[in-house]
């Protein structure tokens, strides 16, 4: 299952569990505007922690918000435009396409001493 929302310039698409093999498996079944036409980011949130805390992106890339721990989070800008995942369960992922070149403070909705920065040049 999938569902997406844009937001300032960046698109965000999250997928639940089987969603995200077929992903991994073959790209081209998502719509193309939901996929970033350069390479794809890899962001972790693990221990209560972004892994890397700082994410850096080029402008298209796709970048990749997986939640590797057993408790929900999110990744939420902290300034405009603003930008946010939904709740990202246990295994789950969601994936933001950066459409805007800027730096965002971000946090995780539930945990607010979680903290990271995405930098899209």
């Amino acid at each position: 299952m999938t569902a997406g929302a844009r937001a300032g310039g960046l698109a965000l698409l999250w997928l639940a569990p089987a969603a995200a093999a077929v992903w991994v498996a073959g790209a081209a079944t998502l719509p193309r505007e939901w996929l970033g036409a350069n390479r794809r980011v890899h962001a972790e949130m693990v221990g209560v922690a972004y892994q890397p805390r700082e994410v850096k992106a080029a402008l298209g890339d796709t970048i990749v918000w997986v939640n590797q721990d057993l408790i929900p989070h999110t990744a939420t800008a902290d300034s405009a435009p603003a930008w946010t995942t939904p709740t990202i369960l246990s295994g789950d992922s969601a994936i933001l396409v950066a459409g805007h070149r800027g730096e965002w403070a971000f946090t995780c909705r539930f945990h607010p001493t979680m903290k990271g920065r995405l930098i899209v040049h």
